[in-house]
């Protein structure tokens, strides 16, 4: 018995190691798509390039490190990184020490960071704080994104990330401003780009394709908005890299746990109680409850090594619909057209080639032969009809 419990707990151990080996892994070469980059040249006082610089760029979040080295040509490349801001640091020796604050990497994003190094020595630090790029200097990509503070802070009908694709020029949502529901599976895809349809349209989360691989129409995984931490559209010009792409790309990122233990519970309420009346509900108003809540949680595993966060949503809603339409009431099933709301108190007049053809189908005026219709008064039946549910 001991020996089995020994086993058991030898297999789910095997089982938790094999699963972190795929959700705390760095990027991949899948990933690439969605890896930004910090680039530029190093040069000093005078312009003249610096080779061999070591050029360090550390995650501000996680306190995770990437180091390469300035060419002969002073170009330096800082390739895979994730979604964040990120400190640059700049050493030679025989120089000043430079920093670059708050260098922001967007999905996908190549940011030029140059730096001009001062004669000195190393311990001696010169710091500057980065600043946007209002034009983009690294690639002939252009396109849009939306940063943690606008997901945050925006109203959306239905707490779904797609909706904020609107504010980049030339993306249009053909849901218009109905509702859109989020999170989960199979989520449709509702975002079209400069005109083109919207299977055109590709998704990546986290590097990874996300799209209906059948009909390219859908998204497979919408992560919940309080999950997200960004997500870049990327509509013209874009690289090769990018994966089956037809009029624009969107990648999405999701948060990432940091060294401290942070999280968030939340409940969105919807409810009838305090809307107004529809026009078209009349005297009832049609009921709605709508619940959407959940709670995210992340920190440090290994502090600056290894990190985890963790969402989930919840979502309850019953909502009813009232739908109208016309009835005809007793005197017009019977045959008499004379109160129809629809025509004046003369009727709808047919001239004698159409009386002469419904006669041959034995409708005859002020008869009960057949079908009772007076032919002087042939109308459109108005059909009422409503249902609360």
């Amino acid at each position: 018995m001991q020996h089995v419990t020994k086993l058991t707990f030898v297999l789910c151990f095997a089982v938790l190691l094999f699963s972190a080996c795929f959700v705390f892994a760095p990027p991949a070469c899948a990933q690439v798509a969605a890896a930004g980059a910090i680039v530029g040249t190093v040069t000093d006082a005078t312009g003249a390039v610096v080779p061999d610089a070591e050029v360090t760029a550390t995650n501000n979040a996680t306190q995770q490190k990437r180091t390469v080295q300035s060419n002969s040509q002073g170009f330096y490349a800082i390739e895979s990184l994730l979604a964040a801001q990120y400190d640059v640091t700049v050493k030679k020796v025989g120089f000043q020490t430079y920093t670059a604050q708050n260098v922001t990497v967007d999905a996908g994003a190549r940011v030029q960071m140059n730096a001009s190094l001062a004669v000195g020595t190393e311990a001696t630090q010169i710091q500057v704080q980065a600043e946007t790029l209002a034009v983009e200097t690294a690639s002939s990509e252009s396109g849009g994104t939306i940063a943690g503070k606008e997901i945050e802070n925006f109203q959306l009908n239905g707490r779904n990330f797609q909706m904020l694709a609107m504010l980049v020029p030339g993306v249009n949502n053909t849901n218009g401003a109905q509702e859109m529901g989020g999170g989960g599976l199979t989520q449709g895809n509702t975002i079209s780009v400069n005109g083109v349809g919207t299977e055109f349209t590709n998704f990546l989360q986290d590097g990874v394709f996300n799209m209906n691989t059948g009909c390219q129409c859908g998204v497979n995984i919408t992560s919940p908005i309080d999950t997200i931490s960004e997500f870049r559209i990327v509509k013209d010009n874009f690289s090769a890299k990018y994966p089956l792409s037809g009029s624009a790309n969107i990648m999405v990122e999701t948060k990432s746990g940091t060294n401290a233990f942070h999280g968030a519970g939340y409940e969105y309420l919807r409810n009838d109680v305090f809307d107004a009346r529809n026009f078209f509900d009349g005297s009832t108003k049609a009921p709605l409850r709508q619940n959407i809540y959940g709670f995210t949680v992340g920190g440090p595993i290994k502090r600056n090594k290894t990190f985890f966060l963790v969402g989930e949503d919840w979502r309850k809603r019953s909502v009813g619909t009232t739908l109208r339409g016309a009835f005809p009431d007793q005197a017009l099933r019977s045959g008499d057209f004379t109160n129809s709301p629809t025509l004046g108190t003369g009727g709808l007049q047919l001239d004698a080639n159409s009386i002469k053809a419904l006669k041959q189908w034995k409708f005859s005026p002020g008869t009960k032969q057949g079908i009772s219709v007076d032919v002087e008064a042939i109308v459109h039946i108005p059909f009422h009809l409503r249902s609360d549910r």
